[in-house]
């Protein structure tokens, strides 16, 4: 009996056979191209499904991560004294036009010639060192007077303290620099400032 029914039916299992080995074949076998982007699900491919090195820069539209320039170079090289009251640091090419979409952040150092000695009447004084943009003072540093002894010349980082957001229309701005100390008898000379405006989108 089974004899027979296999007899009358070996066509047809052979054909189901094919047809499901068939069908595995073509499901692992896609060709270059095959899938598209309507074919994947949404969240479907993921940072761990992405091998590392594999994207490019070229492969990435720049509003996707944002953008970044350069926007001022704002400098001073020279020597400039301060004997306790503010002083004004002559800065070059310290303008440019902010967009009106476009943040800007600051990076900056000056170098400082120090006594070599400490003895400001007997007590820890400071100098401080201001980089402006208007009346938003953008980068700032103060300095001990205690941690002048043996130094001399020295490059300081300047630490951020203010960021300039989007203005909403173009905005020309202007860094100004300036510094100060509290010693009554032994005051520092700054050398150079340079100031990096860079602008983000």
């Amino acid at each position: 009996m089974i004899r027979q029914h296999l007899r009358n039916n070996v066509v047809g299992y052979l054909a189901l056979v094919i047809a499901m080995g068939g069908t595995s074949y073509a499901a692992v076998q896609l060709q270059a191209g095959q899938v598209k982007t309507k074919h994947l699900a949404n969240q479907a491919v993921t940072s761990k499904k992405v091998k590392d090195g594999t994207i490019k820069a070229r492969d990435v539209k720049g509003k996707v991560l944002g953008t970044s320039r350069v926007l001022a170079r704002p400098r001073f090289t020279g020597n400039v004294g301060v004997v306790n009251d503010i002083t004004e640091v002559p800065m070059s090419a310290a303008g440019w036009t902010q967009a009106a979409n476009e943040m800007t952040t600051f990076v900056g150092q000056f170098t400082l010639d120090t006594p070599s000695s400490a003895q400001c009447g007997g007590a820890d004084k400071e100098v401080t060192l201001e980089v402006m943009v208007g009346s938003r003072p953008v980068l700032s540093r103060t300095i001990s007077t205690v941690s002048w002894v043996g130094v001399g010349t020295r490059v300081y980082h300047l630490d951020l303290s203010w960021v300039l957001f989007e203005p909403g229309a173009p905005t020309p701005q202007t860094v100004e620099a300036r510094f100060w100390d509290t010693c009554t008898s032994l005051h520092p000379r700054v050398r150079s400032i340079l100031v990096d405006a860079i602008g983000v989108r």
